[in-house]
Formats: C-alpha cells, sequence, structure tokens
C-alpha cells in the first residue's frame, strides 16, 4: 500500500491566511462527487503550495465567488469563515488516506488541473460512456460465490463483458 496517494478535487470555497499569508489564502474548501454524483465536502488543504500560489488562488477565486455553499456537508467550522466559488477548478492533492466520515486525510496540493474539467460539466452523453469509477472511498459490495472479496475493478470487469 502507498504512503501517499493521488485524489482530483474540485475547488468549492477558500479560507483567508493569517500571519505570513495575511491577504491571501489559508487553505483551499474541496469537494469531490459521490457515486450518486452529489458535490461532497472532502475537507480542506493549507499545505504545499508554492510561495506564489495562494496569492495567485485568491486572484482567480475572486472571480468565481458565489454567495452560497456548492456543498450541503461543509463543517460548521470551515463554512464559517468560507468565501466560496463556483465548483468549475480541479486540481489535485496527495493525501494519506480517507477517514471514515469521508474527508481527505493529511492532504497537500499540488497543483491545478488546468487539463481537467470538473466529471459532472464534462460527462459524455452516450450511455456506454457514463461508466465512471466511483470515489476511492465507497467500499466494494462484490462477493465471490464462496464468501471470498474482490475488487471492484474486477467485479466490473466480469460484469461488463
Amino acid at each position: 500500500m502507498p504512503l501517499t496517494k493521488t485524489q482530483e478535487v474540485i475547488v468549492v470555497g477558500w479560507t483567508a491566511g493569517e500571519g505570513r499569508r495575511a491577504g491571501t489564502i489559508g487553505s483551499l474548501l474541496l469537494a469531490v462527487f459521490d457515486e450518486r454524483d452529489r458535490l461532497m465536502y472532502a475537507g480542506h488543504v493549507g499545505t504545499g503550495f508554492t510561495d506564489l500560489a495562494p496569492r495567485r488562488l485568491r486572484d482567480e477565486l475572486g472571480t468565481l465567488a458565489r454567495a452560497t455553499p456548492p456543498v450541503a456537508d461543509a463543517p460548521r467550522e470551515h463554512a464559517r469563515h468560507a468565501h466560496w466559488v463556483e465548483p468549475v477548478l480541479v486540481g489535485e492533492v496527495v493525501f494519506r488516506s480517507w477517514t471514515a466520515d469521508h474527508r481527505l486525510r493529511h492532504a497537500a496540493w499540488r497543483s491545478l488541473r488546468r487539463d481537467r474539467s470538473p466529471p459532472r460539466y464534462d460527462r459524455p452523453l452516450s450511455r456506454s460512456s457514463r461508466r465512471r469509477r466511483a470515489p476511492s472511498w465507497v467500499r466494494c459490495r462484490h462477493r465471490m460465490p464462496r464468501g471470498g472479496s474482490r475488487s471492484c475493478a474486477a467485479a466490473t470487469r466480469t460484469s461488463s463483458g
């Protein structure tokens, strides 16, 4: 098992920086789509930025401001001081694992993914191409006939052909 994993996330907000980061971003508020294509809060990230990134991100996110949160399940301690943005920017984080309540554990920012757009807005219309991998925190419930378990990838491969 790798010590760190990567995850594409959607930036849904930010909190103001303090101290050395005053006037810039302190942390980004992140979301992922669940298995029902609902945007769900996935945590926040406040480390891993280059020296210039927080100021550049704040300038870019300022143009995407909105009054209401794009996620319904943001914890109160983050929502209270949040500056919400339209969920159109995709970023990448490295992290240790998912918590039991589906939050990123020990996340660090990697970069904006300008080559990507949120899956919900980019989803193909053909029925056969709608099959997407479930988020990594969705547990596989596929069982082999004798009670052993197999991976979701193996179950998908078996059931789709």
